[in-house]
């Protein structure tokens, strides 16, 4: 079973992708900012995490950055609703990164179940 991490400060947001990825049989863990996410990390592997680009504490370019450098294999998909910029901006932003894909809110579920069968098929 693949293992995928959800870090949104966005508490609703964080329950209904929970619930989704749940239903679709995957273990799954939640976390609010990238510093949480880091130390979840560490202590349990996941295979993709999911990351907002603008968070309290850690942001998602140094949450991205860190899960880069300390976890190379895991898959990461950023999505953002936007903030200063607009989300094509951070999005932009997060694939010179290096993640695996990028979307913006709102997003359906069935565009991030697709995306994340996608991925994780290629592990």
């Amino acid at each position: 079973m693949s293992t995928i991490l959800i870090v949104d400060n966005d508490a609703y947001l964080r329950d209904w992708l929970r619930e989704i990825l749940l239903e679709a049989r995957y273990d799954v863990a939640v976390a609010s900012n990238g510093r949480v996410a880091l130390q979840q990390l560490r202590a349990r592997p996941a295979n993709l995490v999911i990351t907002e680009m603008l968070l309290p504490e850690m942001d998602g370019v140094e949450t991205i950055v860190a899960i880069r450098h300390g976890f190379p294999e895991t898959r990461i998909i950023a999505i953002t609703g936007g903030g200063i910029l607009a989300p094509h901006g951070y999005l932009q932003l997060a694939r010179a990164l290096g993640v695996d894909r990028a979307m913006a809110k709102p997003f359906t579920q069935s565009e991030i179940l697709d995306c994340i069968h996608e991925l994780l098929v290629k592990t």
